[in-house]
């Protein structure tokens, strides 16, 4: 069992919940490797919130003023969960709507060629990657090759023939790139800018001394990193869904064609499944032999679990961050699907240990 603020393990006999706004822990995962079920309990609209249930808030309908919850509760040779917004008054024609999603586990066929895979994170050379018995190269955000966070257009020529090269060591390529926040740099920024809060969320301004000054109010600060150039990538926070995700999508398609990069590293998902789907469409029509989406292993939550039939693996480093990792650091990859006879578990690990040039680390591969 796993969720509404149980952690991953053996469930127990009896297990009680109520909703909180500052927990987005609304769904539970019960099962096995061989077959689980995830319920998640929904507002009236989809919400974006990992950490939390703001602004959003606690579903009028499940949560009731506090009077709502979930038990999961052992009887007899069956498990029962009962999902309840307790006692509550309704006026004549008044309307509720109670929204849940079910997820059945495991979501595809485990892909045993994971188990070869070496994920290399820190930005060098892509003979360093290969030194160090790397297979994959991620390209993470804030360095000359993709310098600003989630728009990689304006670098290409020196991360097309970074990509080239590693090519040519029998190496992958894959990048940092996504929504939920944007970069001042972006070209379009005062396009997107005069729409409004269609594509950038409102919010209390703030953040970094270019925002404050030309941007002045009405946005969300988010990402704020000085690059290696000096230059100062001050993003602001975008909507869950817009117009702008098409413009994502036509742009991966554009990076796959021209740059021949192999897929997506996402440190975590700021889009629903039908954008996820759309995504996978994308990557498997313009480089359908070698891409791949990746995301990082502590990024998962809800809406990466109703992803995981797009999503080919979870890759980690066991002994730092993805951002902090030392000079050689190699990691293996977690994949988010079981196949029924395997002996990883969805929501559990199989540790192995190895050796690269001189650092120990550990490898995790999830079933």
């Amino acid at each position: 069992m796993m969720g509404q603020a149980r952690k991953g393990g053996y469930r127990p006999r009896e297990w009680k919940w109520t909703w909180d706004v500052n927990r987005a822990i609304n769904n539970v995962w019960i099962g096995d490797y061989n077959a689980g079920l995830q319920l998640k309990l929904k507002g009236a609209v989809d919400t974006w919130g990992i950490y939390e249930l703001k602004p959003e808030g606690v579903p009028r309908s499940w949560g009731n003023e506090g009077r709502g919850g979930c038990t999961v509760i052992e009887d007899g040779d069956q498990v029962v969960v009962r999902a309840y917004s307790g006692e509550r008054s309704l006026h004549a024609g008044e309307e509720l709507l109670f929204r849940f999603g079910l997820l059945v586990t495991p979501v595809k066929l485990l892909d045993r060629a994971h188990w070869s895979q070496r994920y290399y994170h820190i930005f060098g050379p892509p003979e360093d990657a290969a030194r160090c018995g790397a297979t994959i190269i991620n390209v993470h955000q804030g360095n000359e090759l993709n310098p600003y966070i989630n728009y990689p257009f304006l670098a290409t020529d020196k991360l097309s023939a970074y990509v080239d090269r590693a090519h040519s060591l029998g190496l992958r390529v894959k990048i940092y790139y996504t929504v939920r926040e944007l970069t001042n740099h972006v070209v379009e920024f005062w396009a997107l800018r005069s729409l409004g809060d269609e594509i950038f969320t409102d919010g209390p301004g703030g953040g970094g001394a270019w925002l404050r000054e030309h941007v002045v109010s009405h946005y969300a600060p988010a990402w704020h990193e000085t690059l290696p150039t000096g230059e100062v990538d001050a993003a602001i926070a975008t909507t869950g869904l817009s117009r702008w995700h098409n413009y994502y999508l036509e742009g991966l398609a554009w990076l796959l064609r021209n740059v021949e990069i192999d897929g997506l590293y996402l440190d975590g998902i700021g889009y629903d499944r039908q954008i996820m789907k759309r995504v996978r469409k994308v990557l498997d029509r313009n480089r359908p032999a070698h891409s791949s989406i990746s995301t990082r292993a502590t990024s998962f939550h809800s809406m990466i679990s109703e992803s995981a039939p797009q999503i080919n693996t979870w890759s980690t480093s066991p002994t730092s961050t993805a951002s902090g990792m030392g000079k050689g650091t190699i990691t293996t990859n977690r994949q988010i699907i079981g196949l029924s006879r395997s002996r990883e578990f969805l929501l559990g690990f199989s540790v192995r240990r190895f050796r690269t040039t001189g650092i120990r680390g550990v490898g995790c591969s999830m079933g």
